[in-house]
């Protein structure tokens, strides 16, 4: 299927919401969308997430680097809770502010069981935001990959993440690294893990857990 591909071309809500035309035109087959750098604010994330209710051939929508705000990351997010298609959600480096989006994720994960990667780094969660998010990742069966990189979340954060991810029977992978958490926090949560049977293989290689 053929993909839709303008980077840093400074569509705007515009060009964005032209996008979203397209894709909700139900002959349309694109496949891949990458509209990152291109100063798309809430406006054109408004028409996208109309647009994902709907479209069935979608698979990949990044937007990292744009103007995305809460409000329009928000009703991205909540359009999952109505699109079985989407395995790949890049909003990263937007103006959202990570604690306030993170309520729509963890009501979103429960009933989406396709999306695979979910890539929310540089959006200034913080251990509120992770708590929300961990409460809901038991009971998510798809996600694959969850990049929280570049935040500000902190041990009880990156804790509450680590207890989810043990308890979600998935190959899921969460990448904390490059947050609030010090060499010496690191060293105090790879402690915790090790001192529980169940999470002691999280911290092991870090290989589903990155922190």
């Amino acid at each position: 299927m053929p993909e839709l591909c303008c980077l840093g071309g400074a569509i705007g809500d515009a060009g964005a919401t032209r996008v979203a035309a397209e894709l909700s035109d139900p002959s349309t087959s694109v496949d891949h969308v990458d509209l990152r750098g291109n100063g798309i604010g809430d406006p054109g994330a408004a028409a996208l997430a109309h647009a994902l209710r709907s479209n069935r051939t979608v698979r990949v929508l990044r937007l990292w680097n744009n103007n995305v705000q809460t409000a329009g990351a928000s009703l991205l997010i909540a359009a999952l809770e109505h699109n079985n298609t989407l395995t790949e959600l890049d909003l990263g480096h937007n103006k959202a502010r990570g604690d306030e989006i993170a309520p729509a994720i963890a009501a979103m994960l429960p009933h989406n069981g396709r999306l695979q990667r979910l890539d929310l780094r540089y959006c200034a969660m913080t251990d509120e935001g992770a708590l929300t998010v961990a409460s809901a990742l038991e009971r998510n069966f798809g996600l694959r990959l969850l990049d929280l990189r570049y935040n500000q979340i902190d041990f009880e954060g990156a804790k509450a993440l680590a207890l989810a991810l043990s308890r979600n029977d998935t190959p899921l992978r969460v990448l904390v690294k490059a947050n609030a958490l010090s060499d010496q926090g690191a060293a105090e949560l790879a402690t915790f893990l090790q001192g529980d049977p169940l999470l002691a293989a999280l911290a092991e290689g870090q290989e589903r857990f990155w922190f």
